[in-house]
C-alpha cells in the first residue's frame, strides 16, 4: 500500500492460488480480531477512566445473548493472575481478560454504537465476544 495516497499496490489472493480461484483478500471474510480493542478501550476513557487505572488480572465470565456463560481465554499472561495491571498494559498486551472486564461495564450494543461513531460501516453484531473482535456471520 502506498502510504502517501492509500493505493493498493499488491495483495495476496490466498494460500493456494493453483488449486483455488477464490481471491480471499478481496472476497474472503475474516474476524476483525484484536483490531477492535482500541475502540473498546476508548469507551472507559470517555467515561472518566484513565490509562493508568488498574484492575486485577482474572478470568471474567460474561453472559451471552442466549443466556449462556462465556469466558474468554488468554494465550499468555497466566503468571500475572491476581496482579494489578493498568488499562494501558491491557491494551498493549491485547489481554482478553481485561477486554472482557471492560465489556462487563457496558453493553455490546454500546460498543457497536461507539464503533459506528468512528465510521465503521461493516457488519457488527452486538454480541459479548465483539470485545475480542469476534463477529457473528449470518
Amino acid at each position: 500500500m502506498d502510504p502517501h495516497n492509500g493505493q493498493v499496490k499488491a495483495y495476496v489472493g490466498g494460500p493456494d492460488s493453483l488449486n483455488s480461484s477464490m481471491t480471499w483478500s478481496m472476497f474472503g471474510r475474516r474476524q476483525v480480531g484484536s483490531t477492535v480493542k482500541p475502540y473498546l478501550y476508548t469507551w472507559p476513557m470517555e467515561e472518566g477512566m484513565w490509562p493508568c487505572d488498574k484492575n486485577n488480572i482474572a478470568t471474567v465470565t460474561l453472559i451471552d445473548g442466549n443466556g449462556k456463560p462465556w469466558t474468554p481465554k488468554n494465550v499468555s499472561n497466566k503468571d500475572k493472575i491476581g496482579q494489578p495491571v493498568s488499562l494501558r498494559w491491557g491494551l498493549a498486551n491485547s489481554n482478553n481478560w481485561i477486554s472482557a472486564y471492560l465489556m462487563s461495564l457496558f453493553t455490546p450494543g454500546s460498543l457497536v454504537k461507539l464503533m459506528r461513531s468512528f465510521g465503521i460501516r461493516g457488519q457488527l453484531d452486538p454480541v459479548v465476544s465483539l470485545c475480542l473482535g469476534h463477529v457473528k456471520y449470518r
